[in-house]
């Protein structure tokens, strides 16, 4: 009826003919305004195409004809259409199983009063938005207020629904709605008709949230999908309603997501001081802003149901060398181009990148392809622009260049530079960290190339002689010739010739490959297993272009087995006085071999199939393979600084031979005599001794030296000699029984007490007597 108004008078344009001759149409719009969700209302009058909504109230006044005494017809001809909104595609959740809505769910026939949904629907809300809802209780109040208000506002305190509540208990305080999409923007001079304009962003707005995990090492990660037409940008992230710092991947620099895309977000926890434990229930919600009418930001926030918090798997990346480069582009300019992967099981967040150390950070990273945050498998590349790090002259000059991310996990490679175009790549070109280090220190490091007798490689022989065998290709996209080799094992590096020279004159094609032998030991003083540095660089029309570097080995040319003691500083074979040890142990011959035995002393016998536990690797060890053992060893009584002959025999010739000094485990094992609960006293005639377990297993004390001279623990009042990990214990022997075995002690003599456990953990203190 309204469109009489609105189109000749008002000269609008409505979305309904004013005759309601289109059934459909009308049905339509008697849906949007009885629907009691107001983001499945707007979708119908988006639907329509309307701007603007408008309704009449009457203000409960009888006689008036407003929209409360119209709303069951609308209700009603949107149910005589039901069959064809089914067609239509426009069923929702809420819809009834063989009509729209129930009338009987909105009002009570018999009883003639109002049931919830009715209070709830569209049409009702927005007929008394922006009402006073107050009860008028004095006649002053009664004369600030026009006759159709306070009609309005007698009814609601009168009137009740169905359950006997008053209709102002069902409206909230003054008709203040939460709107979201109606947005009013005209009130007649009596309130009777109502404008809203249609702010359609809540419906265009939306996002869902994707595989959610909160993990036990303090961070989380979700992927989050914007499902509507609106770009959003994130602006709270909470979990259990705590709010947290967040970053995002592909939208790492103002946290957006565009509109029909997604992003991954990894939360930090951890830097909040939480960390939730394994089944721990949680549940995140996220705020997304985005633009509304007039420049408006509309905000709305999503959230997933409770789960549990998982347990963190493995965190891996990798910095895949054969994708990366170094350009030079002028002397103090080299820039990084490095293809990340994700190679872990869980989301992983690039957190810095950085040359040499983890303080060295790169700050211009752009991100060419993918984004900060990777799922498992998910590559990004990455333009650092750089004139940190010199690079120059492309001869020898490297760089140690690193990715981590906030838990820790980093990964490594070793780069030289190239122009633009140009590369020439040592093969194999993938690198693994130095065999034995990854085993002792787990690596981050990969400088080494991997063993492959038909790539890159070198044996050396039983006469001393070392010869180097270089394969390289031209990896770029001009031709290139050889320019120079330089080896190095400690220090400088060294310039080195191969034995059958290729000309610098001899071109090396883009795509083409060549073989290089040199008679390393010429250069450096090499035995089996020595480490060697190789830089190989090329060049055209005179000049330095490209190079390369690489770590490798060498290897016998028969069968052959090292125990490595130590690895870059860190201890890798010893004996420990406690009676346990542990080896490492590598194939640095030709073939494969299977480990078989352990000989200690040429006495003790340990079989690698029953007598050792793999720390690392088996005892069927490929070349370069390592494998980390520890045993216990019994019938020895071996002491610090004991000096064991270790043997390890093989189903081959190979077969190895060092002498081990027995050390203790300071981490394992470690004994402490605490000075100040330490006393030598005259009065009351005794020496308290209290010894600490400062490491990480029990122990056991075995004997006391007192002034050089053994001590009985016999001699000591307390009865269990036992040490748990953290705690002390005290031994206690009365002054009169010492003398008896070291000779008379006077006020102001100096005791000097050794304690040594079983497991071969010792401290020597001084205490003197006082009285």
């Amino acid at each position: 009826d309204y469109g009489y108004w609105l189109t000749p008078i008002g000269n609008m344009t409505t979305v309904n003919d004013n005759a309601t001759l289109n059934s459909t149409r009308i049905g339509l719009t008697g849906m949007a305004l009885t629907q009691t969700d107001e983001l499945l209302s707007a979708k119908i009058f988006k639907l329509l195409q309307a701007d603007y909504v408008l309704v009449y109230f009457g203000y409960l006044y009888a006689g008036l004809g407003g929209d409360e005494g119209k709303w069951p017809w609308m209700l009603r001809i949107c149910n005589d259409n039901y069959e064809k909104y089914l067609v239509m595609g426009l069923e929702e959740d809420n819809w009834e199983i063989n009509s729209v809505f129930d009338e009987s769910k909105y009002w009570n026939e018999t009883s003639q009063r109002a049931e919830d949904l009715w209070f709830q629907s569209m049409i009702v809300r927005l007929m008394f938005s922006g009402i006073p809802t107050g009860q008028l209780t004095t006649d002053e109040e009664r004369a600030q207020v026009n006759d159709l208000e306070e009609n309005y506002r007698d009814e609601i305190y009168r009137r009740t629904d169905d359950r006997g509540v008053y209709w102002a208990q069902q409206i909230p305080a003054n008709g203040d709605y939460d709107f979201k999409v109606f947005k009013p923007v005209y009130n007649s001079t009596w309130g009777t008709v109502k404008l809203f304009k249609m702010d359609y962003t809540a419906l265009e707005s939306s996002f869902s949230i994707v595989n959610p995990e909160v993990f036990d090492t303090g961070y989380a990660t979700l992927k989050l999908e914007n499902t509507g037409t609106k770009n959003l940008t994130i602006t709270d992230v909470k979990v259990n309603g705590q709010s947290y710092s967040y970053s995002l991947g592909k939208g790492i620099s103002d946290n957006k997501v565009e509109a029909q895309d997604d992003d991954l977000i990894w939360v930090n926890l951890e830097e909040s001081g939480t960390i939730f434990k394994k089944n721990d229930v949680v549940k995140i919600t996220i705020q997304a802003e985005s633009v509304a009418l007039e420049g408006k930001p509309f905000f709305f926030t999503n959230e997933t149901n409770n789960f549990f918090v998982k347990e963190a798997k493995e965190e891996k990346i990798r910095i895949n060398q054969e994708n990366s480069n170094v350009v030079q582009v002028d002397e103090t300019q080299a820039d990084l181009y490095l293809e990340i992967e994700n190679t872990g099981e869980n989301i992983a967040v690039l957190e810095k990148f950085y040359y040499d150390t983890i303080d060295n950070e790169f700050t211009d990273v752009n991100y060419l392809s993918g984004s900060s945050i990777l799922e498992p498998s998910e590559k990004a590349t990455v333009h650092i622009s750089n004139s940190l790090a010199s690079f120059y002259p492309l001869i020898h000059t490297e760089h140690k260049i690193g990715v981590v991310t906030p838990n820790g996990v980093k990964d490594e490679i070793l780069l030289t530079s190239s122009y633009e175009n140009y590369k020439i790549s040592l093969l194999t070109e993938s690198r693994i960290s130095s065999p034995e280090v990854a085993v002792v220190q787990g690596d981050d490091f990969r400088d080494h190339m991997p063993i492959d007798i038909s790539s890159t490689h070198s044996y050396t022989y039983d006469n001393g002689t070392t010869f180097l065998t270089i394969r390289i290709k031209n990896t770029g996209d001009l031709i290139l010739g050889l320019d120079s080799i330089y080896l190095r094992e400690t220090g400088a590096w060294t310039s080195a010739s191969p034995l059958s020279p290729l000309s610098a004159y001899t071109p090396i094609n883009s795509g083409e490959e060549k073989y290089i032998t040199v008679r390393a030991s010429d250069y450096l003083d090499l035995d089996v297993n020595d480490e060697i540095g190789l830089v190989v660089s090329t060049l055209f029309d005179g000049s330095t272009k490209a190079s390369d570097i690489g770590y490798l080995h060498t290897i016998n040319d028969d069968p052959d087995i090292q125990i490595i003691e130590s690895a870059r500083g860190s201890l890798g074979s010893y004996i420990a006085a406690n009676e346990t040890g542990r080896l490492l142990i590598k194939n640095t011959g030709d073939e494969d071999i299977t480990l078989d035995e352990i000989t200690l002393n040429s006495t003790t016998i340990l079989s690698f199939d029953s007598d050792v536990e793999f720390l690392s690797g088996d005892k069927f060890l490929t070349m370069q393979e390592c494998a980390y053992v520890s045993f216990n060893i019994t019938g020895l009584n071996i002491n610090d600084t004991d000096t064991v002959q270790v043997s390890v025999s093989t189903n081959t010739t190979a077969l190895t031979s060092t002498d081990l000094t027995a050390v203790v485990n300071s981490a394992l094992y470690n004994v402490r005599i605490e000075n100040s609960e330490t006393t030598a006293r005259d009065q009351p005639n005794n020496v308290v001794i209290t010894a600490y377990n400062d490491g990480e297993l029990d122990l056991n004390i075995d004997s006391v030296y007192i002034n050089g001279t053994y001590i009985g623990l016999s001699h000591f009042s307390e009865l269990t000699f036992n040490i748990s990990v953290g705690l002390s214990t005290q031994l206690t022997i009365s002054m009169a029984d010492l003398e008896t075995i070291i000779g008379t002690v006077n006020v102001g003599d100096t005791l000097e007490i050794l304690v040594i456990t079983r497991e071969g953990a010792e401290d020597l203190h001084e205490e003197t007597v006082i009285s």
